[in-house]
């Protein structure tokens, strides 16, 4: 009952659960599971719950409006899962469309063939490029060196004792053929 309260559902359906393996015909457990049920949206076993609790007692009216509620949910989750779906085919659809209409995709190199002026599609113009990249890269590594040469000046590595390794006993085993001659 303080779990359903609480709104702790999963362990209301579980504790509920274990009673009705010792006790299947326990309408206060059958109810409370059927309303956590509810609550989670698992209409089809609420459904059935309350069903049982119905066929046991009959004159239960929480449990008739609790069915009634139930109905109307699981009425409501089928209409929903329908438009949801309705809208994933129209979508599909669109999607079907709109690629018969777009031209085909160009790779990167024909983009750029297209769109470079004349005079920097030349090999002078990639030498020069690839000057200035490899600048780049040699600036980069300085720095990444100097940081790394300032970073290991504010924080010197301490030295590590060597530990020295334990010596473990020798073991008294008596061997089988020990264990015969005695």
């Amino acid at each position: 009952m303080v779990h359903l309260k609480h709104g702790n559902h999963a362990k209301v359906i579980s504790h509920a659960t274990a009673v009705l393996w010792t006790f299947p015909e326990n309408v206060k457990a059958l109810y409370r599971r059927a309303v956590a049920h509810d609550k989670l949206g698992f209409f089809d076993e609420a459904h059935d719950d309350l069903r049982k609790v119905i066929a046991i007692e009959p004159s239960n009216a929480a449990a008739a409006t609790l069915l009634g509620k139930v109905k109307i949910g699981k009425k409501n989750r089928e209409v929903e899962e329908k438009e949801n779906m309705v809208t994933v085919f129209k979508k599909l659809e669109l999607d079907t469309d709109a690629d018969a209409v777009l031209p085909p995709v160009k790779s990167v190199w024909d983009e750029a063939e297209e769109t470079c002026p004349e005079e920097l599609a030349t090999a002078e113009a990639y030498e020069v490029y690839a000057a200035e990249l490899a600048e780049a890269e040699r600036i980069r590594k300085a720095e990444a060196a100097a940081r790394q040469a300032e970073y290991e000046a504010a924080n010197p590595k301490k030295k590590k004792k060597k530990r020295k390794k334990k010596k473990k006993p020798a073991t008294n085993e008596v061997t089988i053929a020990e264990t015969v001659e005695q």
